[in-house]
């Protein structure tokens, strides 16, 4: 076993936090200078960014306030073949999906959800990380083919984790598979006074993958190829932690597949509303032909169906792969219009949430895992 303590510092000459502009994109490959009151404005509309203003410093200060420029962030997204149903290995993976505990998944995301908030920016909620990071080390510890890597960044004091099953596949460059979620939480109104449970956003997400890495661990299972957990800090503050980390791999690892798992248990809307409980494949900033690859696992091993959705740039965690030319999807817990709308309150608790809907989600990350960590690349 091997723990690595990464420290990703980027080259920034003024602080992310605490100063007067800010430099988000609110569109693909353009920045847009902003004013602290207005980057929590747009947050508190629910606004959708990523804050680039660590990786720009020197754009800032020439900048108006409100300028937009055209900048290329947008990398080629390479293309990968992906297994079809035909080739599925149906029976193993069936056999893991017969462990899948709801109550588990409850007790878990009961733990989690405890929490008064997971806000990224205040040291007093760091607990939230800890207990994610004792999570992780419980599976890593004595088990020579997991590496637990602890991703500290410059300009905040959550960390991200990432868990790496070293796959026996002893190629110069070894297709790695990752399954994402983030780990902070926020309540808009007072973000560091105000509890933010994020029972679905995103507790449902990391208690998603931490049962399927349960599950994984207890089958002993291991894969020609890398599979990679991750989770990220500070996904409400526009994708920062997952941006430094994807930044870091672009052409250093061969990442075949990133998938998101960001809400994943609340389905009472769509019941309401007289829809069948089911997925929604995120169509926009997403590649193709992972999605269609999702689509075949969600058919072959889930028992709901997935009806395609938009989500908006930059959208989540996912689009920081995709930026970086790397393919990545997201499955979230059905089409945009029938989303959790207690998320960024008091309000996003675990009694909202179908713990049988987030097993769905599971099922779908144990056939990912399973079907592309045997697929050669």
């Amino acid at each position: 076993m091997i723990f690595v303590l990464l420290f990703i510092g980027l080259a920034a000459a003024l602080p992310l936090f605490g100063q007067q502009y800010r430099l988000i994109s609110l569109r693909p490959n353009e920045l847009t200078k902003v004013t602290e009151a207005e980057w929590w404005r747009l947050k508190q509309q629910n606004t959708q960014f990523l804050d680039l203003t660590g990786r720009y410093p020197t754009l800032l200060e020439p900048m108006r306030e409100g300028q937009s420029v055209s900048v290329t962030l947008e990398k080629p997204v390479i293309v990968y073949n992906y297994p079809n149903g035909s080739e599925f290995h149906e029976k193993e993976v069936n056999s893991l999906l017969t462990d899948i505990d709801p109550s588990k998944i409850q007790g878990t995301l009961e733990e989690l959800s405890s929490f008064k908030s997971r806000y990224y920016k205040s040291e007093k909620y760091l607990d939230s990380s800890i207990w994610v990071y004792s999570k992780l080390l419980g599976y890593a510890l004595g088990r020579e083919n997991y590496n637990l890597t602890v991703v500290n960044h410059e300009k905040f004091p959550q960390s991200s984790y990432i868990l790496r099953i070293k796959g026996t596949n002893n190629s110069v460059e070894t297709p790695t598979i990752v399954l994402g979620a983030h780990i902070d939480s926020m309540n808009l109104v007072l973000p560091s006074f105000l509890p933010a449970p994020g029972a679905d956003d995103d507790g449902s997400g990391v208690v998603t993958l931490l049962e399927t890495l349960r599950i994984v661990t207890e089958h002993g299972l291991s894969f020609p190829n890398d599979i990679e957990f991750h989770f990220y800090a500070a996904e409400e503050g526009g994708m920062l932690g997952s941006l430094d980390i994807f930044n870091a791999y672009f052409l250093q690892k061969k990442v075949v597949a990133m998938l998101q798992q960001d809400m994943t248990g609340y389905a009472a809307k769509s019941l309401r509303k007289g829809q069948p409980e089911h997925f929604g494949l995120i169509t926009d900033y997403t590649s193709p032909y992972l999605n269609e690859f999702l689509r075949q696992v969600i058919e072959t091993y889930c028992r709901i169906p997935v009806f395609e959705t938009a989500c908006g740039y930059p959208c989540s965690d996912h689009y920081s792969a995709h930026m970086n030319g790397f393919p990545a999807g997201m499955v979230a817990e059905a089409q945009r219009e029938y989303w959790n709308p207690y998320v960024h309150t008091t309000g996003d608790t675990i009694d909202k949430l179908s713990m049988l809907h987030i097993a769905e989600h599971v099922k779908l990350c144990l056939g990912y895992v399973y079907e592309l960590g045997e697929y050669s690349f």
